[in-house]
């Protein structure tokens, strides 16, 4: 079994429905500055702030995500590529895409689970 921290643990060895979502993070070079403009997307309903590795960061939600596949995972070194479809419609992936360039840009991937009685964020 897969540690995951003791909150993770305890809410996926009880039974019952998951609420997970996934937060993208791209650090993109603005196209004029050349200066690291990272932005987030979830796939959440609304515009909600996460706390990563002590840093708080804002993530835009309300279908900035369209699609996330399966991530893949296996022990080596194995590079792995994922690809995740974002909406031009929505104005923060726009607003990316035209002030920012993310080819190239540092992408991280997290996973926020959620409480599904409360609504309470157990962990990311």
């Amino acid at each position: 079994m897969r540690y995951h921290g003791i909150s993770t643990n305890d809410y996926l060895s009880t039974p019952g429905d998951r609420d997970a979502h996934v937060l993208v993070w791209i650090s993109c070079r603005n196209r004029t500055t050349g200066d690291v403009e990272p932005v987030g997307f979830w796939t959440g309903n609304q515009t909600r702030a996460f706390t990563i590795d002590g840093v708080d960061r804002t993530y835009f939600g309300g279908g900035a995500i369209l699609d996330v596949p399966q991530i893949t995972r296996a022990a080596g070194l194995d590079v792995r590529s994922h690809s995740i479809s974002l909406s031009r419609s929505h104005q923060a992936v726009t607003e990316m895409l035209d002030v920012r360039n993310p080819r190239h840009a540092k992408f991280e991937m997290h996973r926020a689970l959620f409480n599904t009685q409360t609504g309470a964020l157990i962990t990311q």
